[in-house]
């Protein structure tokens, strides 16, 4: 699923994740963990999702824990 990392630093191609038509899917060698159905919609969240990883808050949990009361 991921391309070949490169001596300088970064990815073979220019991204991390590879294109699906170059994925090499072999259903039914083990137990699924989750259906096809959720897999797809992880993928197109993935796929549809801004690049942008880095984030404004000055701490890491910033936006995720609240207080009983539901401040931040």
């Amino acid at each position: 699923m991921n391309q070949e990392k490169l001596d300088g630093g970064g990815y073979k191609g220019g991204t991390k994740r590879r294109p699906r038509d170059e994925w090499v899917v072999q259903a039914g060698t083990h137990a699924a963990l989750i259906t096809m159905d959720e897999a797809e919609t992880i993928l197109k969240r993935l796929e549809t999702r801004p690049n942008k990883r880095a984030t404004r808050a000055t701490y890491l949990l910033t936006g995720l824990l609240f207080t009983p009361e539901g401040n931040p």
